[in-house]
């Protein structure tokens, strides 16, 4: 059975350094990615959040919220004052929420109360993952 030639004691810690160097960047894109999910999710509930006053200025619309007249994009600011995303009102009242993280959300009433549709699972509330209703 032949031998393997063993490798130089110089060459070891080398290829140990560079193994470990590997396996720690893997570990760090790991975890920034799942951090980039965690922040653009706290961010969607923040617009959320902050959009409620909107909902409610449209509730109170004569004819409530499918009355709604289209307004300009405005800024949505967190109670800290630090800016979160930016908002539009649409065709019949419906918002269109765009995240900080390039998140977005649309709000439209039903019924008695507001549905909310976003984009990626990762990046929105479990209330808004579910697809928006049929006309």
């Amino acid at each position: 059975m032949p031998t393997r030639p063993n490798l130089p004691s110089r060459l070891k810690p080398i290829l140990l350094g560079l193994l470990a160097g590997a396996l720690a960047f893997v570990a760090l894109q790991m975890i920034a990615a799942q951090y980039a999910d965690y922040r653009a999710l706290s961010n969607s509930e923040d617009l959320l959040v902050a959009l409620r006053p909107v909902q409610q200025v449209l509730d109170a619309a004569p004819g409530g919220a499918q009355a709604g007249a289209e307004q300009a994009e405005q800024t949505l600011r967190s109670p800290s004052g630090r800016t979160i995303g930016r908002y539009r009102v649409i065709h019949h009242g419906m918002i269109v929420a765009y995240g900080d993280f390039g998140q977005l959300l649309l709000l439209m009433r039903s019924g008695k109360g507001w549905t909310c549709t976003g984009g990626s699972p990762d990046a929105v509330p479990r209330a808004c993952r579910s697809s928006p209703p049929n006309p």
